[in-house]
């Protein structure tokens, strides 16, 4: 691989069982030289918080469960994120503050204004530069978030809840030109193949 002249920051996004786990690890076998990374569980205090807030017997408040998130992104972004972009690294990261808009304010209602302002205060001005968007029908993802055994709190929640959050997707990147719509009911090595082949006509015009 070429030598990048800077940082990539690459975001993934999408609802529980899209498949952007093993999208990002079939991504990062083909490069090579990137960080994988996720939120939250980025860092020590990431992991921390994903144990409380997929608990399904924490019972958070929904403020509280926003808050905890822009803590771990705070803490991300100052651990992992930044030092990856000085070194030069493609960074891969699974979920950063579109998720929480989705998540937390289409789905849980916590007031939109107030999420992207404390995402853009912790993220100090640290933005994706492109953002794959695993777009599935919440029908099919619910199927393979079942096959897959126990269930997060998240992933127990009803149909509602993740119609709200799909619109909150469709809202928040109808007008996002760094973001790359896949089509998510493929096999998982399809979508693979169409976000390697995105990412790398991306990384020739970095490289241009």
């Amino acid at each position: 691989m070429k030598k990048l002249q800077r940082g990539i920051l690459i975001t993934f996004e999408g609802l529980d069982g899209s498949g952007k786990t093993t999208v990002i690890q079939q991504v990062q076998a083909h490069f090579g030289q990137s960080l994988v990374t996720q939120e939250p569980g980025g860092s020590s205090l990431g992991q921390a918080v994903r144990a409380i807030v997929h608990n399904p017997e924490s019972n958070l408040d929904y403020t509280a469960e926003y808050l905890l998130f822009a803590a771990a992104r705070a803490q991300h972004i100052k651990e992992v994120i930044r030092p990856a972009l000085a070194a030069k690294k493609i960074i891969l990261c699974d979920r950063m503050g579109d998720s929480s808009l989705a998540y937390q304010g289409y789905g849980r209602g916590v007031d939109l204004e107030h999420i992207k302002k404390i995402n853009e205060w912790v993220m100090a001005g640290i933005q994706p530069d492109l953002t794959f968007y695993i777009d599935i029908d919440h029908a099919d993802a619910r199927a393979r978030i079942h096959a897959r055994g126990e269930l997060t709190s998240f992933e127990q929640e009803k149909y509602d809840f993740f119609e709200r959050v799909l619109q909150g997707y469709t809202t928040i990147f109808q007008h996002a030109a760094h973001v790359k719509k896949i089509d998510g009911s493929q096999s998982p090595e399809a979508v693979a193949a169409n976000v390697i082949r995105e990412l790398a006509l991306y990384l020739e015009e970095v490289w241009s």
